[in-house]
């Protein structure tokens, strides 16, 4: 890992420090301009002071911006650094990450003007095909994709953010959405991904369902669709992006379950490491703007993805939006039910719950320990376990109907209803024993 590059880190147009390596070990300080300006916090374990934050602190905020897996091991052999070189890897693709913070290298700064380049269902399809850089194309492999746009989205995904232009009114032309690639860090507003459907067949009609199924639950979830310019593409809008009326967009800041309790994105989990509800809701009640509203939200968030069956609710798919007034629970994204897919474990839980880690441990008690976590009455956990799971079971046949209408008819479909119908009724029935 180089020892002399250095980055300076802005939250959104604004620099207000620097990250660097010490060998092996980050390093991030303030600069001297925002000492005493809270806003210009990165987050909720970095806050502002002088002097040099260390490697401990320093290492979950910048590694989680990154991707995981084959994806960041594939940007790593692009670059030509190290998959362990968070600033080599950030000085190529930290210009446009989730929240409001980008990376620029000393030196570099931001453009005055956001740039897009155009984009049709070519380019869609083209980048989200994970190109290598040994096959030949004439379309951008997602390395020149984000390369040019300096784009780093934290997950295990193949996935790609766009800005999106909304629908033009009635009457005019065109009347359906137009994608720009941005360029040179300029923001996204929707986040796009292929179904992988070879390996998981139906996941585009899943996640949509699931997404709605888990609003229907009573939990605030972003905005989902089928991909306008593709019907085999999923897309979600940005919660962390703010469209304005004349095309401009403000980043809003926002942290990961991992950041805000100091864990890198391998202890996303459970079995690495993954924080607990408790650990969740201690950081609320000291950094939030609405502490019991959040926890009770965090609960019901819980109650719901045990009841769709989604083995894969980790700590990552968690986010905490930064107000004036502190920080918020972010609408809920990323919900699928696992059950389907038979290669996926059905009985390990991705975060403890009442402190259980496999399914076979929740019950009426786990609820009782979980209610001291999430820092709610015994009898008020089961009224939101109990009104989360029927109203998700209440939507299930209305929401297929509407994904069918949106994607058109999958022979997963109906397995997905009746999969997700019996993990809801036997949630209820653990979490809230009769008697």
């Amino acid at each position: 890992m180089s020892t002399s590059r250095r980055l300076t880190v802005y939250r959104n147009s604004r620099p207000v420090g620097t990250l660097w390596a010490d060998s092996a070990r980050l390093q991030f300080a303030y600069h001297e301009e925002v000492l005493g300006d809270r806003s210009a916090a990165l987050g909720v374990r970095l806050p502002v002071r002088p002097g040099t934050f260390d490697d401990h602190l320093v290492r979950p905020c910048f590694e989680n911006l990154l991707p995981e897996g084959d994806l960041r091991a594939y940007l790593a052999k692009v670059e030509k650094v190290d998959v362990g070189d968070v600033v080599g890897l950030l000085a190529a693709f930290g210009g446009e990450c989730s929240g409001a913070l980008s990376l620029w290298p000393e030196g570099d700064t931001p453009p005055s003007q956001a740039a897009y380049a155009p984009c049709d269902v070519h380019d869609v399809r083209a980048a989200l095909a994970m190109v290598r850089a040994n096959e030949a194309s004439v379309r951008p492999s997602p390395a020149q994709v984000m390369q040019r746009g300096r784009l780093s989205m934290s997950g295990a995904q193949d996935k790609l953010v766009l800005f999106r232009r909304p629908s033009s009114g009635p009457g005019s032309a065109p009347d359906e959405p137009v994608y720009r690639v941005p360029l040179r860090g300029a923001p996204s507003t929707v986040l796009v991904k292929h179904a992988r459907e070879e390996r998981f067949p139906g996941l585009l009609h899943n996640e949509l369902l699931c997404m709605r199924l888990m609003a229907a639950a009573g939990v605030p979830t972003a905005q989902s669709a089928v991909h306008a310019l593709d019907a085999t593409v999923y897309e979600t809008a940005r919660f962390d992006r703010l469209l304005e009326a004349n095309e401009a967009v403000t980043r809003l800041h926002a942290e990961d379950g991992c950041q805000v309790t100091g864990r890198t994105s391998f202890q996303k989990y459970a079995s690495t490491g993954a924080p607990g509800y408790a650990e969740l809701c201690t950081v609320l009640r000291r950094a939030g703007a609405a502490p019991a509203e959040d926890a009770e939200r965090l609960l019901r968030w819980a109650v719901a993805n045990l009841a769709l069956g989604n083995r894969d609710a980790h700590a990552k798919n968690l986010m905490l939006l930064h107000t004036a007034s502190g920080v918020r629970l972010a609408p809920a994204y990323d919900v699928t039910c696992t059950l389907v897919y038979p290669d996926l474990d059905a009985d390990e839980l991705p975060l403890r719950f009442g402190g259980q880690t496999h399914v076979k441990g929740v019950n009426a008690q786990a609820l009782r320990v979980a209610a001291r976590e999430f820092g709610v009455t015994p009898a008020r956990a089961a009224a939101v376990a109990s009104d989360a799971c029927d109203r998700l079971l209440a939507a299930i046949d209305g929401a297929a109907h509407t994904v069918v209408v949106m994607a058109g008819a999958h022979r997963l479909v109906g397995e997905l209803c009746e999969t997700v119908r019996a993990a809801a009724r036997e949630t209820r029935e653990r979490l809230v024993a009769v008697g």
